[in-house]
């Protein structure tokens, strides 16, 4: 048995070469590479080896990460065995075992992706009761307890997006306030904490139109943009949410005032390296929205123009059919708008 255990361990080390090489050149034949060293792992591996757990966990994670990049929707093999992997490793973690905890929440993930692929539901009700036991087994002072709470919190808020149940996004919004007491984590992990609640607070006020949701949204999303760095990319998805949010804010009270601060972040955001046609969109969309919203306030027609040329940028960047056939909709609004004001 000693020697099958050894030979589990140099395995594993070279499982995770591969893994390296992976991540530093993201070529798929690397981590199929470290699939096929992780599962023979797994094979060699006896019952009775301690590290048998963390070797299933290996080769569950890394088959859930494969799925989840998996373009054909009909190639479910890699996340039934990923499910499959994780759920022995669970019953090698019994209640009061130091490892119980990450095993619930990695199951739980693999459960969430595959729910993202097919759409079944009883894999979001499986993955609640798991992230739930997580949270109940992690209290103040865990080093899981943030993680099992945004996790929790992700999945209601997917939940949410299906159903509009509020009892689900106020609990999502509750995770996230928990998770933001958690004192030891790092700056980057306490943006991630403070982004996900402002990110729930925003999914909320887009059904309810609550003003204070739409303050403390504002509010959460200026911390995170204030503890990212200037130069950084990360700034791109707060900034851009932070002017939806200061736009809407504006429709809510008919305020002008958070219009010059929506503005500011939408044209900083367009000039970001890293915007994608997706986000580009949403930007110059928003922008149109912010200068049309200005002109029915000041009836200024140089902001009537304004919100038609980001309208008409934002047709011609559109990255989909779907997100154009919207847009000109909207662009048409904007044209309509100025030919009954020329006319009054």
């Amino acid at each position: 048995m000693g020697n099958e255990i050894s030979k589990a361990k140099e395995s594993n080390a070279e499982a995770y070469l591969c893994l390296r090489q992976y991540e530093k050149q993201g070529r798929p034949d690397y981590l199929d590479k470290a699939i096929r060293k992780f599962r023979k792992v797994v094979e060699i591996a006896p019952l009775e080896d301690p590290k048998r757990g963390e070797y299933l966990m290996d080769l569950g994670t890394w088959l859930g990460a494969r799925y989840e990049i998996t373009e054909d929707l009909t190639d479910t093999e890699d996340i039934r065995e990923a499910v499959s992997m994780c759920e022995e490793a669970i019953s090698l973690a019994p209640p009061g075992h130091e490892d119980r905890v990450i095993r619930l929440i990695t199951l739980g993930d693999q459960l969430v992706c595959r729910y993202k692929k097919d759409d079944t539901s009883r894999d979001l009700d499986e993955a609640t009761r798991l992230y739930r036991e997580a949270i109940s087994l992690a209290p103040l002072g865990h080093m899981y307890r943030m993680r099992s709470l945004i996790s929790l919190a992700d999945l209601l808020a997917i939940k949410f997006k299906k159903t509009k149940a509020l009892e689900d996004i106020n609990e999502a919004i509750q995770c996230c306030e928990k998770s933001s007491l958690v004192k030891s984590q790092t700056n980057e992990k306490w943006v991630e904490s403070t982004e996900l609640l402002g990110n729930q607070l925003s999914a909320r006020l887009w059904e309810t139109q609550d003003l204070e949701d739409a303050n403390k949204a504002i509010q959460y999303y200026r911390q995170v943009i204030k503890g990212l760095r200037i130069d950084g990319s990360e700034r791109l998805r707060p900034m851009i949410v932070l002017c939806q949010l200061l736009r809407e804010k504006c429709a809510i009270t008919g305020e002008v005032e958070p219009l010059t601060e929506a503005i500011r972040f939408g044209q900083e955001s367009l000039k970001s390296k890293d915007l994608d046609d997706e986000d580009q969109a949403r930007v110059l969309s928003a922008l149109a929205n912010c200068f049309a919203l200005k002109f029915d306030k000041n009836g200024d027609k140089k902001d009537i123009e304004e919100a038609i040329s980001y309208g008409e940028a934002a047709v011609l960047g559109a990255p989909d059919d779907r997100r154009r056939a919207e847009m000109e909709e909207e662009l048409a609004k904007l044209r309509s708008k100025k030919r009954n004001t020329a006319s009054v």
